[in-house]
């Protein structure tokens, strides 16, 4: 409770008429020290700042915030660079120090496609079917699972191969 006796206290906000001791000191005087606000107060320290406490406060906050958002330009700097250069969300978080979803949402703030891991295996999948393969016969090749090469070729909306059959020699 703030009353006349906290007039003339460098810890009082006049704008606010509450005492911003805690903001201060970063310990409350009500808990901590276990002394009331207003009269008993024993915080109480005449006014022989020249600026007020809001004043002060204000610059550490604004100090903070200007602190804050150069190491936020210089981390969006950072993952803006990694995006060009190839790497996928889950690669610029690790490099960044930062969030999956926070890189996910500077991507899609930024208009940005997602980079996607290069996979050697569509690749081979993508020559063995032109060749006339069959899903089985490019998993058993590549040693994946058959369902993850039928899954593939859904995707790419390409339809099964016909098995071929092999050529024997019944030439005796």
């Amino acid at each position: 409770m703030v009353d006349g006796y906290c007039i003339g206290c460098d810890y009082l906000d006049t704008d606010l008429m509450a005492c911003v001791y805690i903001l201060q000191t970063g310990r409350s005087r009500a808990f901590t020290m276990m002394q009331p606000g207003g009269t008993g107060c024993t915080c109480r320290e005449a006014g022989n700042s020249k600026r007020g406490q809001r004043a002060v406060i204000s610059d550490e906050i604004r100090a903070c915030m200007i602190q804050k958002y150069e190491k936020d330009e210089q981390r969006r700097e950072s993952i803006k660079r990694l995006h060009a250069d190839g790497l996928t969300d889950t690669q610029i978080a690790r490099e960044t120090g930062c969030t999956v979803s926070a890189v996910k949402h500077w991507r899609k703030v930024n208009s940005l496609p997602a980079n996607r891991k290069r996979d050697s295996t569509s690749a081979a999948l993508t020559d063995m079917y032109a060749k006339g393969y069959t899903d089985k016969q490019m998993a058993e090749r590549l040693g994946l699972p058959p369902s993850r090469v039928s899954n593939w070729r859904s995707a790419k909306g390409l339809l099964p191969n016909a098995p071929v059959k092999e050529e024997t020699n019944d030439n005796k």
